[in-house]
């Protein structure tokens, strides 16, 4: 699945800090992306609850992202899921360049679970 923002270029963007929007932010991208597709594919109603598990193999290829002209795109590509753990590999490019990547664990409690 994929997916875009802009939303860090935004000025107020309640992750930055210092004025800035550093690198490890791009996580919570992919973190929502992973959400929504889980949300998405599962069949069932919408999460009560959502917990981003172990983060493996993190890669952070710049320092900051409010410093990148172009839309961010996300990606994320579930490795296996059932009906409340689910593993990802995800990465997050601008401009055909890749700024961060890795792969990650969600862990998802749904309404009347």
């Amino acid at each position: 699945m994929s997916c875009s923002a802009i939303s860090h270029h935004d000025p107020s963007n309640p992750l930055r800090q210092a004025q800035q929007l550093p690198a490890i932010c791009g996580l919570e991208y992919a973190a929502q992306a992973m959400a929504l597709h889980c949300a998405l594919t599962s069949g069932k109603t919408k999460p009560a609850a959502g917990y981003l598990g172990g983060v493996r193999d993190l890669r952070l290829l710049v320092r900051r992202l409010d410093a990148v002209r172009n839309p961010l795109r996300i990606e994320v590509f579930q490795i296996i899921g059932d009906t409340s753990a689910y593993s990802y590999r995800f990465q997050i490019t601008a401009g055909g360049k890749i700024l961060l990547d890795g792969r990650a664990s969600v862990f998802l409690k749904w309404e009347g679970s």
